[in-house]
């Protein structure tokens, strides 16, 4: 589904001044095909699956999402990692005053880590993980929607680009869907915490023109390991059942 409807939109708008417009357009297929599997397939109200509720449980995930963020750059910093300016200024957009070409990127990015979140997380965790989970179990579910989430993160098939992936952003990935999988599962089916986390997670990692990078590839995969197990031991050990007060909507969402 998701090469389909992705890869195809990538290659046509790639050559254009901002290719994550294309990027956009494929979360926004993505998404629409995802609401139509979760109706027709999983037999689920779109009603029931958007609603919104224990607000605590949404704080949480924000919460998560910046003690994520101060556990990892602190293994990095603690490890030697040094930081570093990202710009935003991008050369197709070269014809623009900086400053409007700073601030339009700002937006953009901000724009399409929020929906590329919210489609992500109707797509694997709404829909993969809770129709797997449905049949064969959370383990299952969570497993093979991570994976599904971590590959879709290929967006360019060439050689350079793929090693750059591999080495850089399989692990981060590939953890952070375990984690938002296991978050999803223990926030008895909450889509609105995972995409709050999802989101917050996007805004800070493509907006602030700031980073930390890792002594080594190693050591990046290290710190990515450490800081997720971390995480997942605090969700672990969380009182869910006085955080939340709606019950069983896990149920709702893995009906057929």
């Amino acid at each position: 589904m998701i090469y389909i409807v992705r890869y195809p939109m990538w290659n046509v708008t790639f050559p254009v001044a901002l290719p994550y417009v294309g990027m956009f357009l494929s979360y926004l297929a993505v998404f629409l095909l995802s609401l139509v599997l979760i109706k027709k397939d999983m037999k689920t109200k779109l009603t029931d699956l958007f609603q919104f509720k224990d607000a605590r449980v949404v704080l949480l995930g924000l919460l998560l999402a910046v003690l994520l963020q101060v556990i990892f750059f602190g293994f990095v910093v603690l490890l030697g990692g040094k930081p570093a300016s990202i710009s935003f200024a991008n050369g197709t957009l070269s014809s623009f005053p900086i400053t409007v070409a700073i601030t339009l990127v700002f937006v953009l990015y901000v724009l399409y880590g929020s929906f590329g979140a919210f489609a992500e997380e109707v797509a694997y965790r709404a829909y993969s993980e809770s129709r797997i989970a449905s049949k064969y179990g959370y383990v299952l579910g969570i497993s093979i929607s991570t994976l599904l989430f971590t590959l879709q993160h290929i967006h360019i098939f060439q050689a350079n680009w793929l090693e750059m992936f591999f080495q850089r952003q399989f692990i981060y990935v590939l953890f952070f869907g375990i984690f938002v999988g296991y978050f999803f599962k223990k926030s008895n089916g909450n889509l609105w915490a995972v995409v709050a986390f999802h989101v917050l997670i996007n805004i800070i990692d493509l907006s602030l023109p700031i980073s930390f990078s890792a002594p080594s590839v190693y050591t990046h995969w290290i710190i990515t390991i450490l800081s997720f197990t971390i995480l997942m031991i605090i969700l672990h050990v969380l009182p869910f059942n006085k955080l939340m007060k709606t019950k069983n909507l896990t149920n709702n969402l893995t009906q057929t």
